[in-house]
């Protein structure tokens, strides 16, 4: 088994994330191909919303990745496979504290186990008027997560090099339309993509250019 020194890796990556971020040109790398529009002008009154990646090494000592899938609601994103997080509400104080409340809620993560380290490029999603915030935390361990039963179906953790090369275009219904969408893919098939899976591609090109991964 490789012995990696972690500390060094998210100094690493802190530093990565400091520059510029290639934002949109690795969005559209996971955009739906029949997707008319490829860019989005963020509307006056969009929502704002905060998610967290959570990476931490397994016991074999690989990057590894917390996703949920989402209950089945009703909403425009029911269902799907997501980055703990949600909606600023007016209590909280920044950006940061509700992808830490909203973790919290959802997964169970206490906030002393987990270091923030970075933040990536902010997402709008113009089907549910949501300009998402993404932030990058790191576990030392494998943390202890326990779903809501109200918010979260189910918990993935999945080795993250793994998932970044499982990447597949296929049909994808939803919002009554029949999507050619890249995807990443679960071990089971369970499909990463959308705004989740654009996030991601950031994250990718950042790690593989900074050959972190």
């Amino acid at each position: 088994m490789e012995i990696i020194d972690w500390q060094k890796w998210k100094d690493s990556l802190t530093l990565s994330l400091s520059k510029t971020l290639p934002g949109t040109t690795a969005h559209k790398k996971m955009l739906p191909l029949n997707r008319l529009e490829t860019t989005l002008e963020i509307e006056n009154n969009a929502k704002q919303s905060a998610v967290m990646i959570i990476l931490f090494p397994d016991e074999y000592q690989k990057l590894s990745l917390v996703l949920i899938e989402r209950t089945k609601d009703g909403g425009v994103h029911s269902g799907q496979i997501a980055l703990p997080g949600g909606k600023v509400e007016n209590f909280d104080q920044s950006l940061l504290d509700a992808a830490i409340r909203e973790t919290g809620e959802e997964v169970a993560l206490s906030k002393e186990t987990f270091e923030v380290i970075g933040q990536l490029s902010p997402l709008y999603i113009k089907v549910s008027n949501f300009l998402v915030n993404p932030f990058i935390a790191f576990c030392d361990n494998p943390p202890s997560l326990k779903k809501s039963d109200h918010e979260v179906t189910e918990i993935y953790t999945t080795d993250l090099k793994l998932l970044l090369h499982s990447k597949s275009i296929i049909p994808i219904a939803a919002l009554d339309k029949l999507w050619q969408a890249p995807v990443y893919q679960l071990p089971n098939k369970i499909n990463v993509w959308g705004a989740t899976a654009m996030i991601l591609s950031e994250l990718e090109m950042i790690l593989l250019d900074a050959k972190l991964l």
